[in-house]
């Protein structure tokens, strides 16, 4: 049994589970790429991972390099923001 069924077995991650789906959430077709978990669409529109939180679904080479590039420039923000500078700095 690969690593998905072994989070099956943890009892938080499949209250996680009740919970999105309680809350309005739609169990999607396409699964985790880490743990091959069956992803959820949130009512807000985000892919989330029971696990990982938040994913992104592409169908593309170009997608994959806009979510990767959205990805790098968040976390240039977060660790500026930890530095205390402004965002008008950056650019």
């Amino acid at each position: 049994m690969g690593e998905g069924g072994e989070v099956y077995r943890n009892q938080e991650v499949v209250r996680r589970m009740t919970r999105l789906v309680a809350e309005g959430a739609t169990m999607l077709a396409e699964t985790c790429p880490v743990d091959g978990l069956p992803l959820f669409k949130l009512k807000s529109g985000d892919i989330v991972c029971p696990v990982h939180g938040k994913v992104w679904i592409v169908s593309s080479e170009a997608e994959a390099e806009e979510v990767e590039i959205d990805f790098i420039i968040r976390k240039v923000e977060l660790q500026a923001a930890k530095k205390g500078l402004p965002a008008a700095q950056l650019g």
